[in-house]
């Protein structure tokens, strides 16, 4: 599943982490939104190990786990 570009500008305008999580979590974003789930999943668990009582990092971390598990199936 890719996400509409206007998805993804709606997340990255309310994002209010700072630093290294932050980066992460917009590293992670961008990543997911060029369907590159196995580098979003890497930035996404940096951005959890900064922030691990963040819902939204652990649901685009969980977004990215479950797009690898449907393309592991495809192959």
């Amino acid at each position: 599943m890719k996400y509409p570009s206007a998805i993804l500008f709606l997340v990255f305008g309310t994002l209010q982490l700072h630093g290294q999580t932050g980066e992460a979590l917009q590293k992670g974003l961008l990543a997911l939104g060029q369907n590159r789930p196995a580098e979003a999943l890497e930035e996404f668990t940096v951005a959890e190990k900064g922030n691990p009582g963040d819902a939204r990092v652990r649901n685009f971390r969980g977004v990215a786990l479950a797009q690898l598990d449907v393309s592991s199936l495809s192959k």
